[in-house]
């Protein structure tokens, strides 16, 4: 009995020290993990299953990453998900591991195909990243690793893996370069990205999300270790008709007041809203997504909604007149515009995103960085039907041929399969 209290009080000092130094996990979720590692059976079993159906002769593919990818989460880990499906659905032997392995069963079994191994270690975050690795490495083929956070945390340690396997390619999907979300001098900006450049230097294979941030990568790496690799929709039914549609609608997890997404909340909500309110135009504001930000209701005017998490977006997309982007800072790729514009719904979004997507304006998307211009084109898209329908048609058409599931496993494919 003292072992283990010594053995859990030495793991929980190592835990604080990793979210001291990276100040990048709440500590709710590494204390469900130790309080709740006996429920973690059923997962064992399930990775066991999977390695039976992966079969033998199959390329192995382990995936290190910050934390499980469930799509509910936003922040880039719809894309990570989708990765992983198409990865194991060409038939690659798919090992993952997250540094905080927040385990949600429900989650796990609807999100992910039956072939895909779920690494569980005593250890955890870096420790238990490097002991999965190790004991995995003769057999790995490619290792894929996630995020800035997680290259972050192991570059390091990869001339060591390739000295051991000599063999083992290492692929770093860099989801976002987080130095292009940076505030202040361009000289902290750029020692940022001298260092983020750096880590991915460390890697056989870097993957950027966007041709933008491709070129990014071009400024330290060779073009023959760049690759692109974007998002992928589904094919939706779009059902209702413009005068069955109402109201804004703003998408995305609420946490901290720092995030992208809880200044672009804030920032239609207090700098946006009261123009359109000012005009006289009769309409809702509604959010979907986590909401950690706005604890209470009582302050909000009946005509703004906080709807929370959903499982379905698309009862949203579909019955929304508008979506709304004011995102001021961003890199990787706005991900729920792809989303709302594969329903077809137009969007108002700011200059950073319509750049960073390629979409022109009045043609795919009304774009503005002024609150009163902001404004003013959403009720633009509120009040004029024939815009609405050639904004709807245009992005429709832009999305279905650049994120299309085909596209999107052509590019898998291209990427871990070169001919």
């Amino acid at each position: 009995m003292k072992t283990q209290i010594i053995d859990i009080k030495l793991r929980l000092v190592d835990l604080l020290k990793e979210v001291i130094k990276y100040q990048c996990f709440p500590l709710i979720f590494p204390l469900y993990y130790y309080f709740n590692h006996k429920d973690y059976s059923w997962l064992k079993e399930k990775s066991r299953q999977a390695r039976i159906n992966q079969g033998v002769n199959n390329k192995k593919i382990m995936v290190i990453d910050d934390r499980i990818p469930y799509p509910e989460n936003g922040s880039g880990y719809p894309r990570t998900q989708q990765i992983l499906k198409g990865l194991s659905s060409l038939d690659f032997k798919i090992s993952y591991y997250a540094f905080i392995p927040f385990v949600n069963k429900g989650k796990v079994e609807r999100h992910f195909n039956s072939n895909i191994e779920f690494i569980i270690s005593p250890l955890i975050a870096k420790k238990g990243a490097l002991r999965a690795i190790r004991e995995n490495l003769s057999t790995i083929d490619i290792l894929l690793i996630s995020r800035p956070i997680t290259l972050k945390r192991l570059y390091r340690h990869l001339p060591e893996f390739k000295r051991q396997n000599p063999n083992i390619r290492i692929f770093y999907d860099s989801e976002a370069i987080n130095a292009l979300r940076l505030k202040g001098s361009s000289q902290r900006v750029n020692r940022y990205l001298t260092k983020e450049l750096h880590m991915a230097s460390f890697a056989d294979k870097t993957i950027a999300i966007s041709l933008r941030e491709r070129k990014v990568f071009e400024q330290l790496l060779p073009l023959g270790r760049l690759e692109v690799l974007g998002h992928q929709t589904q094919e939706v039914n779009i059902s209702n008709p413009i005068e069955e549609r109402s109201g804004l609608l703003f998408m995305g997890p609420l946490y901290r007041k720092s995030t992208e997404n809880s200044q672009a909340f804030l920032f239609f909500l207090e700098r946006i809203w009261p123009y359109i309110l000012k005009n006289s135009v009769t309409t809702t504001f509604t959010h979907i997504g986590r909401n950690h930000l706005i604890k209470s209701h009582k302050n909000l005017k009946p005509n703004i909604k906080l709807v929370g998490e959903v499982k379905n977006i698309s009862v949203y997309l579909n019955k929304s007149r508008v979506f709304v982007a004011p995102t001021l800072s961003s890199s990787g790729i706005p991900l729920k515009l792809i989303e709302s514009g594969a329903h077809g719904l137009p969007s108002v979004c700011s200059t950073i995103l319509a750049n960073q997507l390629g979409w022109e304006t009045e043609v795919h998307a009304l774009v503005a960085d002024d609150p009163e211009e902001f404004a003013n084109q959403c009720i633009r898209l509120l009040t004029d039907d024939e815009l609405w329908h050639k904004i709807s048609k245009n992005v429709l058409q832009k999305v279905k041929s650049e994120y299309s599931k085909v596209h999107f496993t052509n590019q898998l494919k291209a990427i871990f399969e070169p001919s």
